[in-house]
C-alpha cells in the first residue's frame, strides 16, 4: 500500500463511487485509478488531487506530524495482520496522546474522516470510543462516522479477557467507551 492508494480508496468510499465513474469526471483511464489503489503505481500530488477532487473531496494539509485517525485505522490493520497486537495498541496510544496535545481545531481535522475498518471489530469500537471520549472531554465536535453501528460491540467486552480486568474496567471505563461496549480502564489510555 502507498499513500496514494489509500488516499484515493479512502476518498471513494467517502463518495460511494466506482473507478469508473471517479475516472471519467478526472479524465484519466480507469486501469490507471485501479493500478494506484492496487499500490502497482505511485502517482503524483497533481494526479492524487484531480482524483480526489472527482470524487467531490479534497486535499487538505494539517500543519502537524500526528497521523490522522484514518491513517492509524490503516497502521492497526496492518500490524494486526502481521500478528502485532501490542504495536496495533500502541497506535491507539498514541492517537490519544496526539488528541490530548493538539490544538482544538487540529484535533477535530485528524478525526474527521472517516477510517477504514481495521478488520477487528474490537478496534473499530476502540478508535471511535476513543475519538469521542477526548473529543467530548475537550468540548469539541465528533464526528458521524463515531456513531455508525459497526464501531460499536454487540454487548459489553473488556479489552483483557481476564475475571480482575473485566471487574475493574466495568467500574472505571468512561462512557464513552461503555456506549461502545469496551470495557477499558481510563488508565490504559495513558503513556508510560
Amino acid at each position: 500500500m502507498t499513500p496514494s492508494s489509500t488516499l484515493l480508496r479512502q476518498a471513494r468510499s467517502l463518495r460511494d463511487q466506482t473507478q469508473r465513474a471517479v475516472a471519467a469526471r478526472a479524465g484519466i483511464a480507469q486501469p490507471t485509478i485501479a493500478a494506484i489503489e492496487s499500490g502497482r503505481r505511485d502517482a503524483t500530488v497533481s494526479t492524487i488531487s484531480r482524483l480526489v477532487e472527482a470524487t467531490g473531496c479534497q486535499l487538505a494539509l494539517l500543519p502537524t506530524r500526528a497521523p490522522a485517525t484514518a491513517a492509524v485505522a490503516a497502521a492497526i490493520q496492518h500490524e494486526l495482520r502481521a500478528g502485532h497486537e501490542t504495536i496495533a495498541f500502541r497506535h491507539v496510544i498514541q492517537l490519544s496522546d496526539d488528541l490530548l496535545d493538539a490544538e482544538p481545531a487540529l484535533a477535530v481535522a485528524l478525526c474527521v474522516q472517516p477510517p477504514t475498518l481495521t478488520g477487528s471489530d474490537r478496534y473499530d469500537a476502540l478508535l471511535a470510543a476513543l475519538v469521542e471520549h477526548r473529543l467530548r472531554a475537550r468540548r469539541l465536535p465528533v464526528p458521524a462516522w463515531v456513531r455508525e453501528p459497526q464501531r460499536t460491540l454487540p454487548h459489553p467486552t473488556p479489552l483483557i479477557d481476564a475475571a480482575w480486568y473485566r471487574e475493574f474496567a466495568e467500574r472505571t471505563a468512561p462512557p464513552a467507551f461503555r456506549k461502545h461496549n469496551v470495557l477499558i480502564p481510563a488508565g490504559e489510555l495513558e503513556s508510560v
